[in-house]
């Protein structure tokens, strides 16, 4: 058991003063291991005084600190809520994910097979009482508990973020253990470096929590009750089901049936609707390929989600090699299909026409040209090609070139710099990249970018400031603007490494890694920057292979302007496709399901759409991407196919 001291203080002032004066307080040294491990509900963010008093001890215990400023206490305060103990409230919150999944089972297991039982017993009790219970009637109620059931369980499944909550927890664990093992036993007394460490960790630890909380509560949203698909996608199938457990009644003798077909008959003259409307009901009940639905209620002739006839037609298309495949696919020209048929269409709002410059249609030959090289693969189906060419129109509108990302409205250095809410979060704080600081004080940036009004002076005079570590712009830089004024500001990660390319390739650990696979393939080995690469390898190691440090130093003293001409090469465009989809969560994210269930699914589960577009972003990315994925698959089906989608007449049935 922790032994804590009687009356624990009530604030951090108070907390203080125990550190200072050494109150003695035994500590557990695994109090933060089993933290890790187990998870603890009441951490979050110093929920509980007492939880948050054992892992500050403990984690001032395993630093081995004991001289104890204000600077020091908030360090250690701000590190133990941000990082240890939302670490352990993460973990909690996935360890019960397989909890919460057996009860829902049980609950819907329960009602699988309830329901049938509740149906016989129903209609066993009707037919005993004497009441009329008709099978169009019973079918009428279970269809909408069972589109209740199933709107709820899609509701329930994409609220749960289990896998963002394990990402989360892993983050924040690896945070702790990358600053414990570089200071544990060296920091005391504490230095200015320690606690800038300490604080870069917690600014990192923030943003994770940061995107969690956003990708929750985008998820968050109110259930969608849609009558419609109830109605025509459910019914005939719970008639049938009903039909066939409803207790049958003995057949009708001769009489009976004479009866019947004179009152059909009659009905069908039009003296007796009520009788003619309560066989068919019947009838429709019975035979499920009779159209039971009222003309007002068909389903439109664009299908709202892919279908097995849908799904089937794409992936049958002939496999697809190269530009030339693609374009012979699309009647001729991709581009010109696509400003054709998906012009209006709802997702493309804003994305639905492509340049038809030569110069965009260069870069689409020269992109889907090398196939083989983006995939790994000889050939891709017609689902990967819709999947990867609506996210480069999601991202830079079907232009197969560098496309630096764009600085929003201003055009400034101070879009890339401070975080917009609900859009995007500060590239200067991304663990990802270095921080303007970093680079400040880095000889090697230092000599590779001050020049003469270039914002050098301006930036070192009187030092750096502390300002540029975090994601607010410092004030007294005014000229945002990324020009020859601000270029040495301009060079640092947060604008040089913005996003670049097909998927917009973002950050120097995504760049690093481009370069890496670059070298280790000996592709486009002619350029600039790879040439620096090679140059930097052959002097520093006997392999020839690039160092960490090596590509650091490519990237810190490459120019902006270099890097927009490295991504117009359509070797780079390509591996930088491949290298991304080989390291990102999933990286068989493109090997996609053949079922319409999975491949349209609003979850992010392997093969899906959905999936593919949780690969490259995060919030309600995926969901956007994937309705365009959704939407083009399905105008490709009607495009080969013009009778997909388009529902049988009515079947007219003799009374």
């Amino acid at each position: 058991m922790l032994q804590r001291v009687t009356n624990p203080p009530t604030d951090r002032r108070a907390l203080f003063e125990l550190w200072k004066h050494h109150i003695p307080w035994t500590q557990p040294n695994d109090v933060i291991k089993e933290l890790f491990a187990e998870g603890d509900d009441q951490t979050s963010h110093g929920a509980s005084l007492k939880s948050f008093q054992d892992y500050a001890l403990a984690l001032k215990n395993e630093l081995g600190i004991s001289t104890m400023t204000d600077d020091t206490c908030e360090a250690i305060d701000d590190f133990t809520k941000d990082v240890v103990m939302a670490a352990g409230w993460y973990q909690h919150r996935y360890l019960c994910a397989s909890k919460q999944a057996d009860k829902f089972i049980i609950i819907n297991a329960l009602l699988v097979v309830g329901m049938p039982i509740a149906i016989i017993v129903f209609g066993t009790m009707a037919a005993f009482a004497g009441i009329s219970a008709t099978p169009s009637q019973i079918a009428a109620l279970i269809t909408g508990v069972f589109a209740l059931q199933k709107t709820l369980s899609t509701w329930y499944a994409q609220r749960q973020q289990y896998a963002t909550w394990y990402s989360t927890s892993c983050g924040l664990k690896d945070l702790y253990t990358t600053f414990i093992q570089k200071w544990a036993g060296h920091a005391e007394p504490p230095s200015s470096d320690l606690l800038d460490d300490m604080r870069k960790s917690v600014a990192a630890a923030r943003a994770l929590i940061s995107t969690e909380r956003m990708a929750f509560y985008k998820a968050l949203t109110p259930p969608s009750f849609d009558m419609l698909s109830m109605i025509t996608t459910q019914q005939s199938t719970v008639a049938t089901l009903v039909s066939n457990l409803l207790p049958v009644k003995n057949p009708p003798d001769a009489d009976a049936g004479a009866n019947s077909t004179a009152a059909n008959s009659t009905a069908t003259d039009g003296s007796n609707s009520s009788a003619n409307s309560v066989n068919l009901s019947a009838l429709g009940a019975l035979e499920s390929d009779i159209e039971m639905v009222p003309t007002a209620y068909k389903q439109p002739a664009t299908p709202p989600a892919l279908t097995d006839e849908v799904v089937d037609i794409c992936f049958n298309c002939n496999p697809l090699r190269n530009a030339a495949d693609v374009n012979r696919l699309f009647g001729g020209s991709f581009i010109s299909w696509f400003n054709t048929n998906m012009k209006g269409s709802a997702p493309f709002l804003g994305h639905n026409q492509i340049n038809t410059s030569s110069t965009t249609l260069q870069h689409f030959m020269d992109f889907w040209n090398q196939i083989p090289n983006v995939f790994g693969t000889g050939s891709i189906s017609a689902p990967q090609f819709i999947a990867l060419m609506c996210i480069n129109i999601q991202e830079c509108l079907g232009n197969f070139w560098a496309n630096p990302e764009l600085v929003g409205k201003t055009g400034g250095l101070k879009y890339c710099y401070e975080a917009k809410k609900g859009i995007k979060n500060s590239y200067n704080t991304n663990s990802g990249n270095l921080s303007a600081y970093t680079l400040f004080t880095d000889d090697i940036y230092v000599n590779a970018h001050k020049g003469p009004d270039n914002g050098y002076d301006q930036v070192v005079t009187g030092g750096v400031d502390p300002a540029w570590k975090g994601g607010i712009w410092p004030t007294k830089f005014t000229d945002d603007s990324p020009d020859a004024q601000t270029d040495f500001i301009a060079q640092c990660d947060f604008y040089k490494l913005r996003g670049r390319g097909v998927i917009q390739t973002t950050t120097r650990s995504n760049y690093r890694s481009l370069l890496q696979y670059l070298a280790s393939g000996g592709i486009a080995a002619d350029t600039v920057i790879m040439k620096r690469v090679s140059e930097l390898s052959q002097a520093g190691t006997e392999s020839g292979s690039p160092s960490t440090a090596d590509l650091n130093r490519v990237l810190t003293e490459c120019k902006s302007t270099e890097l927009d001409d490295f991504f117009s090469d359509p070797r780079i465009l390509a591996a930088a496709v491949c290298d991304y989809i080989k390291n990102c969560n999933d990286p068989s994210c493109f090997q996609l399901s053949n079922s319409a269930n999975i491949l349209g699914a609003s979850a992010d589960i392997h093969g899906s759409y959905f999936r593919v577009g949780s690969c490259i972003n995060g919030g309600n990315y995926p969901a956007a991407v994937s309705s365009k994925i959704i939407a083009m698959t399905i105008a490709l089906a009607r495009y080969l196919n013009p009778n997909v989608g388009v529902p049988r007449p009515a079947r007219t049935v003799e009374i």
